[in-house]
């Protein structure tokens, strides 16, 4: 039998300190704080039968910015991509630009989309804050997700929009 080294004990007591990360919702229907939702399946409900999804987990202003920008620009930075350099599009010049073109138009209608996502969670913070109560939690979560909305639109037009434009 060997020894366990010091280090090792330290980690593994601080991390059974730690224990489980312990997730907070907060019901938007019921305003209120749930420490332990009702499961079934794989769903989480508050005590009134209300179904809890993520976005009603309590989550930092920066967490939900870099969760956010990341997987926006990201998804759609690749998709446009890989629309624009379709290799197997075989045509005459005339096809060939207005396959640009109409991509171009995509992107665009993509980028007022992922916009008004952010104007949408910008107004859905400002009719929590009026609301007052627990929801009020979820504030932070809901700023940084617009923030990221027009963050990434703000640089995907930048990045990509002289390209189509």
């Amino acid at each position: 039998m060997g020894v366990i080294p010091l280090v090792t004990i330290v980690i593994l007591s601080r991390t059974e300190q730690l224990g489980r990360i312990h997730l907070v919702y907060i019901c938007k229907k019921c305003n209120r704080e749930i420490e332990t939702p009702k499961a079934w399946l794989w769903r989480n409900y508050c005590p009134t039968g209300h179904r809890l999804l993520d976005d009603a987990i309590v989550r930092s202003f920066w967490g939900s910015f870099a969760r956010t920008f990341g997987a926006t620009f990201f998804l759609t930075f690749a998709a446009v991509l890989g629309v624009a350099s379709n290799p197997d599009f075989v045509g005459t010049a005339a096809q060939r630009r207005r396959f640009e073109e109409g991509v171009g138009e995509v992107f665009g209608f993509v980028l007022i989309l992922i916009l008004l996502s952010g104007v949408r969670a910008f107004y859905q913070a400002n009719s929590w804050k009026k609301r007052g109560g627990a929801i009020q939690s979820l504030i932070p979560r809901v700023r940084g997700k617009g923030f990221g909305y027009l963050g990434a639109v703000i640089l995907l037009a930048i990045c990509l929009g002289p390209a189509f434009w």
